[in-house]
């Protein structure tokens, strides 16, 4: 009995006219020789779906004059906001890392030493093999992407590190942080108007734990409502509401200190704030 070996490569094509072209590298880290390669196929379309294979493919030589001494690009998301470093994140997070490497491709094949991992808040006892979650991009061999759903997580801050490898045996790491929130609470993160003071036009910038709908009014000192801002829903992350810097009226306002009230609602829940502006010329 013999076990399947590791993929090499796993992606995705187009048919056209009944056929399809896909290429790879090789990673260097295999072990060469014999006649144990095999290709494995899956294909569809809106009306039906079909599968086959070609063994006793020969695995053997080696390219000469390749020179690829650069490790992997690796950008960090999640899925459905527009993630920043520090972000809050929404329920059911889904982490989204794209690889790119510019010659040689991702190293998929998950032998030891050079497995996609990830690590969270440096604890080795989080470390988690992700290499299967990863998928080639249509028609490309030098880039791809991995959803990752997070793990069970204490609420708070937190980081990971992803560490991934090319073909040519080159890695780079990648650190980012975020804080999960509790899901049943609206919570609004780093509210705030800049630039404050402003002397035209100002954006309210902010995070948001879930996609909610969101208005801003704006207030004299004496508590009088000068200017609101139409409700608008945002996404999950980080958001970015522009102000004009003029009152209902069409009026600029005059130099002096304002008060600025932030609502927002998500279904059942909702949650406010108040920060100050000031005008200047």
């Amino acid at each position: 009995y013999l076990m399947p070996g590791r993929p090499i490569f796993r992606g995705v094509g187009a048919v056209s006219n009944g056929h399809f072209s896909l290429q790879f590298l090789v990673p260097k880290d295999i072990s060469y020789g014999g006649d144990l390669g095999r290709i494995s196929a899956y294909v569809w379309n809106e009306e039906t779906d079909g599968s086959g294979y070609r063994d006793g493919l020969i695995v053997d030589g080696t390219a000469k004059g390749f020179v690829d001494s650069k490790g992997p690009q690796i950008e960090v998301g999640f899925k459905g906001q527009n993630f920043v470093d520090g972000d809050l994140l929404g329920p059911n997070p889904v982490m989204e890392i794209v690889l790119k490497d510019a010659k040689s491709g991702i190293n998929i094949a998950g032998d030891i030493g050079h497995k996609i991992t990830i690590l969270f808040d440096d604890n080795p006892e989080t470390k988690r093999d992700i290499t299967d979650y990863f998928n080639y991009d249509e028609n490309s061999y030098l880039s791809g992407k991995i959803e990752y759903p997070l793990p069970d997580l204490p609420i708070g801050e937190h980081t990971a590190k992803i560490k991934a490898w090319d073909n040519a045996n080159n890695s780079s790491t990648q650190t980012v942080s975020f804080v999960l929130a509790p899901q049943n609470e609206l919570i609004v993160k780093n509210l705030l108007p800049y630039p404050n003071p402003f002397a035209g036009r100002t954006n309210f910038s902010f995070e948001i734990n879930r996609p909610a709908d969101v208005k801003i009014k704006i207030f004299t000192l004496s508590g009088r409502l000068i200017a609101t801002l139409p409700e608008q829903p945002v996404a999950i992350g980080y958001n970015t509401i522009a102000w004009d810097g003029h009152d209902q009226n069409g009026d600029a306002l005059a130099n002096g200190l304002y008060f600025f009230k932030f609502f927002a609602r998500a279904d059942d829940l909702k949650t406010e704030k108040i920060g100050k502006l000031v005008k200047i010329k």
